[in-house]
């Protein structure tokens, strides 16, 4: 099976190790964990866990010590996560100069197309070299006594009123001074997370319904990810308001920060989901129960992602912090701050059996669409695998198998057979991963007929790729139906099943359930699937040709009905003859 190789990158108090323990707090041997026990679609992962530091003192768990970006192969790898404590100055370990080499790596590592995630907190905390990656430095706040060199804004503090703090109360409260405080710091600790809201992307829409998909970050079986883990002071994603600027690193001269799209255009990130600051002032046991002031109430973004897909080069992803995957935020903490309670010792822990609570779910399953949506595009055939895994494991799958569900009885397949098929996937994708994991294939199989005709493209993508672009102005350039009475007529959905059904069963023509996907069954299905698609658009066409026949025979017999009725009416009651309805046509 294909492999995909994942570098984590940890430096100064972070490192690999899980456990409660105060020492490993700001570890990421949770998440790690997490990882590692996910039954991947597709593909299985080699993790790398790097750190910056020497090997010294108590051990980090890492795999390589004194790492740099510069002084390790980045090509041997898909995606790197990048979560970061030292700030502008590095912990002395390196220079500005070679901080901005190390800069000009990653951006190298993305041109290459591979995917890339950096975290760091509050004010400058995670700066050393991400305040200098191309888009990194721009979609997420690194700066705090000064602004930028790329003039990005300020990051919001670590104790003031203008910190983020998305502290929610917890099962206890803290007192000083004979106050009682609601929120404590320590409240990161418990089964409570944070709501955030998720942005939504629409399918379709019709006069009473409709239907839309969160970002492929935040979504899951469970539905959407509309959670994460609460913490005292978190970092800022936003949108940055100019998208010009040039990389300025060193040997990438001339190179835009934000490379042009087909129109000439600075390809934007965007924030996906906001976080919320309440309005509180929080008890801090962990620095001598000291008093943060009250904060303002207010929305922040909490995560941004880029899809350079669209241009050619690697995804990469910012979290407001990387409080969302340590330990103590995930496991909890032995720590003896004043007010600790059992519940914070075990973090999201708390379910039967010490088992992880439904939240906790959610945000796992954040951490596996990292992952997925970071996997470069030129590794999109991994996704194609994902499908065939689908087909053969579904339990329904045994309705679809016999003598006359082969290639070359195809054109006499019956339109449930395509759409059944295509719901099989559906159905094992939405189990496993989500709903949105369907419409992230269908983009890769249909990129040949977009290079063949862009017309075509263009009128199928609202349908199969919500969140591109460029979707909104082509949703308001074709409107087939009149949104009135789209209720009434086969939904929007049909075209997308007929592809993908199609899809599915080009998969199950080319390989075996037993085989091994290789590169050439990715070329075989490819070629299958544009020789099958126009006989299933066929199939479904002459398909609703039969049903709009259909259609016009029960219309006749509810015109006659209604006639039929209408007299009756008019004779039982002459006097209420004026409020009858009239005659259908």
């Amino acid at each position: 099976m294909a492999t995909l190789r994942i570098l984590i990158v940890a430096d100064d108090d972070s490192g690999f190790q899980r456990s409660t323990n105060a020492s490993h707090k700001s570890h990421l041997g949770e998440f790690v964990k997490v990882l590692q026990e996910t039954d991947w679609q597709g593909f299985d992962i080699e993790l790398v866990k790097a750190h910056r530091g020497a090997n010294t003192g108590p051990s980090k768990g890492a795999d390589i010590y004194n790492f740099r970006f510069t002084n390790t192969s980045l090509a041997d790898f898909d995606m790197a996560f990048y979560f970061s404590f030292d700030t502008i100055f590095d912990s002395g370990l390196t220079t500005d100069v070679e901080r901005r080499q190390e800069a000009a790596a990653i951006a190298t590592f993305m041109e290459a197309g591979k995917g890339y995630f950096a975290a760091g907190d509050h004010e400058d905390i995670g700066a050393a070299i991400n305040q200098h990656v191309p888009r990194v430095r721009s979609m997420r706040r690194w700066a705090f006594s000064a602004a930028s060199p790329y003039g990005i804004g300020i990051a919001p503090s670590a104790m003031g009123a203008d910190r983020h703090d998305t502290l929610q109360a917890g099962s206890d409260s803290g007192s000083n001074g004979g106050t009682t405080f609601p929120y404590q710091f320590n409240d990161q600790s418990d089964d409570t997370p944070q709501p955030i809201r998720v942005n939504y992307y629409p399918l379709w829409s019709s006069r009473f319904f409709h239907s839309s998909m969160p970002h492929p970050l935040l979504c899951s079986p469970m539905g959407r990810i509309d959670v994460l883990p609460d913490h005292m002071h978190e970092g800022w994603c936003e949108v940055p308001s100019d998208l010009s600027q040039e990389e300025n690193l060193p040997g990438r001269a001339s190179k835009k920060e934000y490379p042009l799209d087909q129109h000439g255009n600075p390809f934007p990130p965007e924030v996906i989901a906001d976080g919320t600051v309440l309005a509180h002032s929080t008890l801090n046991q962990e620095f001598g129960t000291s008093i943060s002031p009250m904060t303002s109430h207010k929305p922040f973004g909490v995560i941004g992602a880029y899809d350079g897909h669209q241009v050619g080069i690697g995804r990469c992803v910012v979290d407001s912090t990387w409080h969302h995957f340590v330990n103590i935020n995930l496991i909890g903490t032995e720590s003896t701050f004043a007010g600790i309670n059992t519940n914070k010792t075990k973090g999201f822990y708390t379910g039967p059996g010490d088992t992880p609570t439904p939240a906790y779910q959610k945000i796992m399953h954040y951490y596996r669409n990292l992952v997925y949506w970071l996997i470069p595009a030129n590794r999109g055939n991994l996704i194609i695998k994902q499908l065939a895994t689908a087909i053969y494991r579904h339990p329904h799958a045994e309705v679809f198998r016999g003598g006359l569900y082969q290639r070359e009885n195809f054109q006499r397949f019956r339109l449930w057979e395509i759409i059944g098929f295509a719901q099989l996937a559906e159905d094992y994708f939405k189990q496993v991963r989500g709903s949105c994991a369907v419409l992230q294939l269908l983009p890769i199989i249909l990129y040949p007929i977009w290079r063949f005709d862009p017309r075509i493209w263009e009128e199928l993508l609202p349908e199969i790729n919500p969140w591109d672009i460029a979707v909104t102005k082509l949703t308001e350039k074709f409107q087939p139906f009149d949104p009135r009475h789209i209720d009434f007529v086969p939904g929007t959905k049909l075209r997308r099943q007929v592809i993908l059904g199609t899809l599915a069963w080009a998969v199950k023509f080319t390989v075996n359930a037993d085989e091994e996907l290789t590169e050439k069954h990715v070329d075989n299905i490819q070629s299958t699937f544009q020789q099958l698609i126009p006989y299933g658009l066929q199939i479904a066409a002459k398909t609703l040709a039969e049903g709009l026949q259909a259609s016009a025979v029960i219309h006749k017999g509810l015109v006659e009905l209604s006639e039929q009725l209408s007299k009756y009416s008019s004779a039982q009651s002459p006097a209420t003859s004026a409020c009858a309805p009239e005659p259908a046509k």
